[in-house]
C-alpha cells in the first residue's frame, strides 16, 4: 500500500508518461522508450552513409594502430638481428686480428727460415675449435 502511493506521487513517474523508471538509493534511472519507431520516419540514407563512413574511419584507425605496433615489432626484431649480427662481425674481426693473422705470421717467418716440407707445415697449424 505504501509503495503504490509513494510512485503515484512520484514525480518523475508523472513526468515520463512513455518511458520506464527505477529508483536507487540517490537517483532515479530513466529507461525512455525508442526515439522513432519504424513506421514513424522512413530510412534516412544520408545519416546510414554517414555512420558507414564513421564505421570506416574508426577501422582504419584500429587498422593504422594495428599496423603501427606491427612494423615497430617488426623494426625492433630488425634492429635485435642487426645487432647480433654486428657482434659476430666484431667476434670475427677479433679473432682474425687476434689468432688468425699473428699465427699466419708466425707460420711464413719460420717456413722462410728454413725449409719445412708440406707435411711439417701443416702440423705445425695450431687448430682451434
Amino acid at each position: 500500500e505504501a509503495l503504490k502511493g509513494s510512485t503515484a506521487a512520484s514525480p518523475i513517474f508523472d513526468s515520463c508518461a512513455e518511458g520506464r523508471s527505477t529508483q536507487t538509493d540517490s537517483y532515479p534511472i530513466i529507461v525512455a522508450p525508442p526515439r522513432r519507431k519504424k513506421s514513424e520516419a522512413p530510412v534516412n540514407m544520408d545519416e546510414i552513409k554517414e555512420r558507414e563512413a564513421l564505421y570506416q574511419v574508426i577501422e582504419d584507425a584500429l587498422g593504422e594502430t594495428i599496423d603501427r605496433y606491427s612494423r615497430l615489432r617488426t623494426n625492433q626484431i630488425i634492429a635485435n638481428s642487426a645487432r647480433k649480427q654486428g657482434q659476430i662481425w666484431r667476434d670475427a674481426k677479433e679473432f682474425i686480428a687476434s689468432q688468425l693473422v699473428p699465427q699466419s705470421i708466425q707460420l711464413a717467418n719460420k717456413s722462410r727460415s728454413r725449409n719445412k716440407t708440406a707435411v711439417e707445415i701443416v702440423a705445425s697449424i695450431k687448430c682451434y675449435p
